[in-house]
Parts: C-alpha cells; structure tokens; sequence
C-alpha cells in the first residue's frame, strides 16, 4: 500500500465494482458485528456519502480534481480491504478472547484505517502524511458526529 492514488486506473467501472463491494462487504461487518443482526442501510449509505462528500470537498479545495476518479477507488478499495481484516479480527479475535476484545481489535483496524486514508489524501493533494492523516481524522470525526446525532439519540 505504499504507491499512491496516482497508480490506480481511472476507469468508473473499476470505481463503482469497487464501492459497491466496499458497501457489501461493510453491510456483511454491520451484519456481524451488531447486536441484534439488523442493518440499518440508509446509516450505511449515509455514512459512505458523507465520506465521500468530505474527500471530494478536500480534493477540490486543493484543486486536485484530475486525481478524483483514482482517490475515490483508492480510498473505496482500501476500505474494502481493511473492513475484511476488520471482520476477520473480529470473529478470530471474539472467538478466542471474547466481545469486549472483539471490539478493540475493531477499535485498531479503524485507527490503521484513518492512517491509511491519510496516505493516500496525502499523496492526491500532495502534502505530507500528517496533513493527510489529519485530514482522514476529521473525517472520522465527522462521521462519528453524524452516528451519534441521527443513530445514538433519537
């Protein structure tokens, strides 16, 4: 994972087969990971779009849109790799340790996950790794707002 979004093809196929896996391969680890197996898809779909949403904004702020195409994959790729290891840890990790540390391997696969969004923006909008590792962690934080206001309170 080391090359940059400047690797990945710029094809809208390549793009939409890969969210769209991102997406199922996400409602499988909600499926999983919930309490009461429901998956909430409109919650799913509304936090995909937000995260999209918020690095398109980024991406044209630092008015890098030839490279949109091949962020967008790279990130939607990546996320779909990282949620596998996310529920594999999960179930390898439940089954031998239990629940609570099920849910801090979860916990770490999303820390790893921000450090490698924060690459690959870095390296779309060209600056360092900090500046995209922080740019990846409001993200987070912006997703993380939007579960508690619409998901957690009623």
């Amino acid at each position: 994972m080391q090359a940059g979004p400047e690797q990945v093809s710029r094809s809208r196929t390549l793009f939409l087969t890969v969210l769209i896996s991102a997406i199922a391969v996400d409602m499988v680890s909600m499926i999983i990971v919930s309490v009461n197996n429901r998956v909430n898809l409109d919650s799913l779909m509304l936090f995909q779009l937000s995260g999209i949403a918020f690095y398109i904004a980024v991406i044209f702020l630092a008015k890098r849109a030839s490279r949109l195409l091949q962020t967008l994959t790279a990130l939607a790729g990546a996320g779909l790799i990282l949620t596998a290891v996310q529920i594999f840890a999960f179930l390898i990790v439940k089954l031998i340790a239990g629940q609570d540390a099920a849910v801090s391997a979860i916990i770490l696969v999303v820390f790893w996950s921000i450090g490698v969004d924060g690459h690959i923006i870095s390296r779309t909008i060209q600056s360092s790794r900090m500046i995209g590792i922080c740019i990846a962690a409001a993200n987070f934080v912006v997703d993380i707002t939007l579960y508690r206001v619409l998901i957690v309170t009623p």
